[in-house]
């Protein structure tokens, strides 16, 4: 609006080809375009990265933006959740952990054992011939020592 009443005042003194004059109305040509753009959103060409947004626009972007925040603050939540789920389970886990642990893999003998069965036989014979006779001598000795008188 100053732009516009600046130009109206030169208009009073200054004839349309003055160049202060040419240069005042593309300026004000230029702010009026401006302005319509960001008012009515009226193509925002490829070459220019401006970010704006037209004016009837502005509830629908302030809407998707309160969406859009929700939904990152529900899945900040979701994610801190699951990280103490996770974490839990991690404790839980260690805790169950058994106690046993492998100290050495098994690894086949280079050879064989087996029971010896004739020296196992021999040996059982051996001692029960003497475990028999020692029986035998002891039995005896009960036997001829309650048939002696007590002296």
């Amino acid at each position: 609006m100053a732009a516009e009443v600046q130009l109206e005042v030169m208009r009073g003194f200054a004839t349309d080809a003055n160049p202060e004059m040419v240069s005042m109305r593309r300026r004000v040509d230029e702010m009026k375009r401006h302005l319509a753009q960001l008012q009515y959103g009226d193509g925002v060409s490829g070459d220019r990265r401006d970010f704006a947004v037209p004016f009837p626009k502005v509830p629908e972007v302030g809407i998707e933006l309160v969406r859009l925040t929700r939904d990152v603050k529900v899945g900040e939540t979701l994610v801190t959740l699951l990280i103490q789920q996770l974490e839990q389970a991690k404790i839980a886990e260690a805790k169950d952990l058994p106690i046993v642990h492998v100290l050495d893999r098994a690894v086949p003998a280079e050879r064989h054992s087996r029971p010896k069965l004739r020296l196992n036989i021999v040996l059982a014979g051996v001692v029960s011939l003497f475990v028999g006779v020692f029986l035998a001598f002891f039995l005896e000795y009960l036997k001829n020592a309650r048939s002696r008188p007590r002296r």
